[in-house]
């Protein structure tokens, strides 16, 4: 991503109103703008994809449409900016990932905004064929059982989502323990997830072991719920977070093993990939 200055609201508007053909894409981090340039990289229409980090998003504009300062939110607020000082048509097009929104309020339907296909952009990498190549060639994972170890991956992925609908669900708004300290390799085909220690030592750290029993039944019913594509109820983070920790748990190739890497292999693995660039299609 070549550097820019950063730009105001106030700018964009006028940009757009003097010039409404133009195909600039708003994402939230440098990650989803890379991935989404290397998709369509054989593209000549003229298409700018930019981070959300070059737009100042005042406070007071974030607070104005009740919304907190993440990445995510800063996007939105952008979208909704600009669809309320805007008339008529146009070619600049906001993106964001669905998340938890998908199981809760439902997806906005804001003009020249668009929700990611899957619960993150990261998830057009969540497929059996991907994921046997990236572990057992590109980094040489020592995995007896592939289709074991998806099913115990994609457990343990879906339970973690659960986790964060029940603190979204209970207002809790917890800081998170790290997957990590409670997964466990148990051969050398499954991964295991102790669900009962990490609720416990998450809600210690954040001083709500009170909340133990509400948040265990909310639990309970969240759990059931996610059923059908697994990509809707996977967060992109933890599954970068899952395969790195299953690089080094697994005896992989080391220098490949961060979750950086990760990052930049699904970047170089996204070159003019149709259905990632389908995301920003008009």
């Amino acid at each position: 991503m070549f550097d820019v200055e950063k730009r105001t609201v106030e700018e964009l508007i006028a940009r757009y109103e003097f010039e409404p053909g133009l195909r600039d894409i708003y994402v939230e981090g440098e990650f989803d703008s890379d991935l989404l340039t290397a998709s369509q990289a054989k593209n000549a229409n003229e298409q700018y994809i930019y981070s959300i980090g070059t737009v100042d998003i005042p406070a007071a504009l974030l607070q104005s449409y009740s919304l907190t300062s993440g990445n995510k939110q800063r996007v939105l607020a952008l979208a909704k900016e600009l669809n309320r000082n805007l008339e008529g048509n146009f070619q600049y097009l906001c993106l964001t990932d669905r998340d938890l929104d998908f199981w809760f309020q439902g997806l906005e339907d804001i003009r020249n905004h668009k929700w990611t296909e899957f619960s993150s952009i990261e998830l057009h990498f969540f497929n059996p064929d991907f994921l046997r190549h990236y572990l057992f060639t590109v980094c040489r994972t020592k995995i007896s059982c592939f289709e074991s170890f998806l099913s115990s991956f994609t457990g343990i992925l879906s339970m973690a989502f659960a986790l964060r609908c029940v603190d979204r669900e209970l207002g809790l708004n917890l800081s998170w323990l790290a997957l990590e300290k409670c997964l466990h390799k148990c051969t050398n085909q499954v991964i295991r997830f102790d669900l009962e220690d990490y609720i416990s030592r998450t809600l210690n750290k954040n001083g709500m072991h009170s909340e133990l029993d509400r948040f265990n039944k909310s639990y309970k019913i969240w759990i059931t719920k996610l059923v059908g594509d697994p990509r809707q109820h996977i967060r992109g983070h933890d599954f970068v977070h899952l395969l790195s920790w299953t690089v080094k748990t697994f005896s992989g190739v080391k220098d490949v093993s961060t979750e950086t890497a990760v990052y930049r292999m699904f970047i170089n693995s996204a070159l003019n990939d149709t259905n990632i660039s389908a995301e920003i299609a008009a």
